[in-house]
């Protein structure tokens, strides 16, 4: 307080000396001008004599009464309260990996109280983009003692967590904060600690293999059924922070943290599925950049999500924290500090998914058990052999849908030869007929050297089978095996399918090697034919072929002959190494991973997804042979599609007399649509010593090209020795043709000819004779080269040449045309960054933008030359 004083004199005449405080300004909460007061004197004149002083010493006393430090007078809404908003990027270092954003708000009001303290209500919420939410109404206090901020609060939490489901969580803290020092603990209850989610399902669908058990003599199993649950758990978090400043009086912070959540032991779910404890660790940064916005940095550690990391930027209105002072009133209104570490979501916690066991069910009752020396009636415990006759005893007893179990466990081998089979066909499954491998005592999928082999004695000499397994309609599946063949007439199959009614093949986890075909499918109807092969292997196939004979080594060789639709889907799978030996026949032999034709009206679909098609190679001596990734063909007026996702397509070779190579060849000679939509896909290293060589090679004779490059590579695909062929990342001949190109390469590409013939070495090529748009975003055409050629030669980093009456229209922005060379003595060559031939009779239009065309050179003695971009005659528009 202000303090006066009046001394009496022994003249009795008043002389008034005022002792005050002079003062350094600052803002309460409240707004109100409050000062720091330090004593100094001030003598006042005498009140009858300076009249006007008496005023002013009134408007002292006045302000002094108004303004005081710590006001200890309590009031409702003693401040204004504080607002802020906040906008946050997260982003979780798991094996799928992830990527959200966080919205949030919180409003702290103070309700009751003063300068030193308050009561006060708080309402904080987020919103994520992954569809999680938290919405956290509070109570608390707050209160000043010796420069030190204590508080308490209680808040419910109602959160909508990253399964889907609703919590409400019971959130005591308390809180303890200097103008330097913070520490914030807080505890999360919630209520109920489980939510059910779904509907129940046996552990064996989870990979819990334990409970499966089987009775004697009957073809049931038994398993625990389990019911899905939402799992959160009782938790706590700490944080200590330091406050400082290093900059302009902007408050800064840096923290570190641990938290640690227990999820409900009850019901069993840790014995289904792991749920984990939820030990973490955190730190951070904050800096304030003015008086109302906050920078935070975040990163987290836990056992769940592993590593987190995050940034928030938030807008503060009515809070001072942003300021750095060494008065603790300033943080008053400054925001509590709960969910540590929780970064990667918008609710208050990490959830799990737990499966409560309910109990042993009834799982299967038509299980059928099989084993190499069977001699029973497929019960548990009696086992039967591989044979026709037990197939067709299945079918009889459990039509459309039965499911048989293999016997494996290493060493376990299934002859299917004459002895075994009605007919050359082999095996005939019907409807429904599942075959899975499995461990020696049944109870769990086979993996690895433990699976069952099916061993396919080919037909040779007149002994043998065609086929392992013949199916003409339904669905089937072929799970946790091996099938081989010990012996193969170049044309022995694993599957075989022919139908012309609708039909599903399954192939799961299952090695179909060492035959010619894996698998062999026709569609001749109107209904659909699907195979699915997922985690599976159809490689090292082979096929040698005497003269005249027309054979293909493939992992699947597919028809649709009419209206209906053949999807071929490779997921997770591998079709590598097949082979074509031998002296093939006159009318094309190939080995390919994928063969398919489409020569009805109907489609032609494949889908590859992280699958592989590398590394195919033909050394017959026949000139219509060729190694491709996948061969397609649509034939006539239907449609073909190919979709590739994260697969790869290299590698394949030629070394004989063949035709070409690529990493996909496919081919549209009639009116119908051939689309391919490439993505984060490679098609480099394909090679061939005599023929043509692509990365992706496309003919069209007169239907309609849609062709989408993504983040993918054609690149390092050669050919050389004496030949006239030529080595391009992408080839396409086409009538009409919609190409988009972004983000992907066509580089070292390579033609060498050893002096003898010539030939083109081009990041892309593309021929169109009808109307063409080109679009290329992003991409690289660099270091395609035509090396030591005897006549005609190019090399450039994108080739289009449009002929007759073609109209085309190409847009290039953001890419690279650089360092292409020719070598050699021949004529009519060049190296070029970008080459147009244009010979149609209407306008090519051509826009450039943002691109580079340098360092392209050509050398030798015959007529080449070098340029970044090359035009031949005819008509043109162009934008450079």
């Amino acid at each position: 307080m202000q303090r006066s004083e009046i001394q009496e004199k022994p003249n009795n005449k008043t002389r008034v000396s005022l002792r005050y405080t002079q003062a350094t300004f600052r803002r309460s909460h409240r707004g109100r001008a409050n000062y720091t007061w330090r004593d100094c004197p001030l003598n006042l004149p005498k009140i009858t004599r300076y009249k006007h002083s008496i005023l002013s010493l009134l408007i002292i006393l006045k302000t002094q009464t108004a303004w005081t430090a710590g006001d200890t007078t309590t009031t409702l809404m003693p401040h204004l309260g504080r607002f802020m908003l906040s906008a946050a990027g997260a982003g979780v270092n798991t094996a799928a990996g992830s990527g959200i954003g966080i919205f949030g708000g919180d409003v702290m009001q103070p309700v009751y109280g003063n300068d030193n303290g308050f009561l006060f209500t708080d309402f904080m919420g987020d919103g994520a983009t992954g569809n999680t939410f938290l919405v956290s109404p509070g109570l608390g206090i707050r209160q000043v003692i010796k420069n030190q901020i204590w508080g308490a609060y209680l808040f419910g939490d109602n959160e909508k967590v990253s399964l889907g489901q609703n919590f409400w969580n019971i959130s005591p803290g308390i809180e303890w904060m200097t103008p330097h020092w913070g520490v914030h603990a807080n505890g999360y209850f919630p209520i109920p600690q489980t939510q059910v989610m779904g509907d129940t399902v046996f552990a064996d669908n989870l990979g819990n293999y334990d409970y499966v058990y089987f009775v004697n003599g009957t073809h049931n199993q038994y398993d625990a059924l389990t019911a899905p649950y939402d799992v959160i758990g009782n938790g706590g978090d700490v944080e200590l922070a330091y406050r400082f400043s290093f900059h302009d009086n902007l408050a800064s912070r840096a923290y570190v943290g641990g938290y640690y959540y227990q999820p409900s032991t009850a019901s069993n779910f840790t014995n289904i599925t792991h749920v984990k404890n939820i030990p973490g660790i955190t730190a951070g940064f904050e800096q304030s950049l003015n008086k109302n916005l906050r920078l935070s940095l975040m990163n987290s550690y836990d056992s769940v999500n592993f590593y987190t990391i995050g940034v928030r930027l938030q807008l503060t209105l009515g809070d001072d924290s942003t300021i750095y002072s060494d008065n603790v009133h300033d943080r008053l209104l400054e925001p509590i500090e709960r969910h540590v570490g929780i970064i990667a979501t918008g609710a208050g916690t990490y959830d799990q998914l737990g499966y409560q066991n309910l109990g042993n069910a009834l799982e299967y009752n038509n299980v059928f058990f099989m084993a190499p020396n069977g001699a029973g009636n497929g019960t548990y415990g009696n086992p039967m052999a591989l044979s026709q006759t037990s197939l067709d005893t299945i079918n009889t007893q459990s039509p459309n849908s039965s499911r048989l179990y293999f016997q494996g466990g290493g060493g376990a081998v299934y002859a299917v030869n004459s002895t075994n089979t009605l007919t050359k066909q082999g095996l005939q499954l019907y409807n429904g007929q599942d075959l899975y491998g499995r461990t020696a005592n049944y109870t769990a999928p086979a993996t690895s050297a433990e699976r069952p082999v099916i061993s396919i004695n080919g037909d040779t000499a007149g002994v043998g089978v065609d086929n392992g397994f013949y199916i003409q309609s339904g669905e089937n599946t072929f799970s946790d095996l091996a099938i081989t063949a010990s012996s193969t007439n170049g044309t022995t199959t694993g599957i075989y399918v022919i139908t012309t009614t609708e039909a599903t093949i399954n192939v799961e986890n299952t090695s179909v090697t060492g035959l010619s075909r894996g698998l062999y499918a026709e569609n001749n109807g109107t209904d659909n034919l699907t195979i699915n092969a997922n985690n599976s292997s159809f490689s090292n196939n082979t096929a040698n072929p005497a003269p005249g004979d027309t054979f293909n080594a493939s992992g699947i060789y597919a028809s649709n002959i009419a209206a209906g639709t053949l999807t071929i889907n490779a997921t997770n799978s591998s079709f590598n190494g097949n082979m074509i030996t031998g002296i093939a026949g006159d009318n094309g032999n190939t080995a390919s991973g994928i063969y398919a034709n489409n020569t009805g009206a109907g489609s032609l679909l494949i889908n590859a997804i992280n699958s592989s098609f590398n590394g195919h190679a033909n050394s017959s001596s026949n000139n219509n042979t060729g190694a491709s990734g996948i061969n397609a063909f649509n034939t006539a007026a239907g449609n073909l599609t190919i979709n590739t996702t994260r697969s790869t397509f290299n590698g394949n070779t030629n070394t004989g007399t063949g035709t070409a190579v690529a990493g996909i060849s496919a081919s549209n000679t009639t009116t119908g649509n051939l689309t391919i939509n490439a993505t984060d896909s490679q098609f480099n290293q394909n090679s061939s010593t005599n023929a043509q060589v692509n990365g992706l090679y496309i003919i069209d004779n007169g239907g309609h090209v849609n062709l989408n490059l993504s983040n993918s590579s054609f690149n390092g695909n050669t050919i050389t020795g004496p030949n006239n062929g030529s080595a391009d990342g992408v080839f396409i001949n086409a009538v009409n043709l919609n190409m988009n190109v972004t983000n992907s390469t066509f580089n070292g590409n390579v033609s060498d000819s050893k002096n003898v013939g010539g030939g083109f070495a081009n990041g892309l090529e593309a021929v169109v004779s009808g109307t063409a748009t080109i679009t290329v975003i992003n991409s690289q055409f660099n270091g395609n080269q035509a090396l030591n050629a005897g006549g005609g030669f190019q090399a450039a980093g994108l080739l289009v040449f449009d002929t007759v009456t073609a109209n085309t229209q190409v847009s290039i922005s953001g890419s690279q045309f650089n360092n292409n060379l020719v070598t050699g003595d021949g004529a009519n060559g060049g190296a070029t960054g970008f080459n147009i031939y244009h010979t149609s009779s209407n306008t090519m239009s051509i826009v450039v933008t943002n691109s580079q065309f340098n360092g392209s050179s050509a050398s030798g003695n015959g007529n080449a030359g070098a340029a970044g971009l090359y035009a031949a005659t005819g008509v043109m528009s162009r934008r450079i």
